[in-house]
């Protein structure tokens, strides 16, 4: 419920409402503005989005969803589902390179207990005595 009243007993400068399912708001984005004793509708841009002042923030609609972008840059914001898929896939891509380097340190490990195990060995042309190369 929006209470306009209330927002500017407390001071809020700007508030907005999306309707994600387009039933009650044409359009579904709106803001407000404080401004003297009441809230004015927010001036749209030539691209019919909104730029909140206070949050630094364009907001309109991409795809049937509500987007936000950074005024001072353009950038989209993710949304919580977006944030959420690329924090997993860099679990999962952590958890790979996780395993790929606990399996080479257990091949090294193993051959490391083989090289021990059967004693120094040294590659030819060195002989084992003074560790000498033979010239032929």
């Amino acid at each position: 419920m929006v209470q306009p009243d209330l927002y500017r007993r407390l001071g809020v400068a700007e508030f907005f409402l999306f309707d994600p399912m387009q039933e009650y708001l044409d359009p579904p984005v709106q803001g407000y503005r404080l401004s003297g004793e009441g809230y004015e509708p927010l001036p749209r841009t030539s691209d019919g989005w909104l730029e909140g002042e206070q949050l630094g923030l364009r907001m309109g609609v991409e795809d049937e969803d509500l987007a936000l972008r950074r005024l001072d840059t353009g950038e989209r914001l993710l949304t919580a589902e977006e944030a959420l898929q690329i924090e997993a896939e860099s679990r999962r891509a952590e958890t790979e390179a996780r395993r790929a380097a606990e399996a080479e340190v257990a091949r090294l490990r193993e051959e490391l207990r083989r090289r021990v195990a059967t004693g120094p060995s040294l590659p030819a042309p060195f002989s084992q005595a003074g560790d000498i190369p033979v010239v032929g």
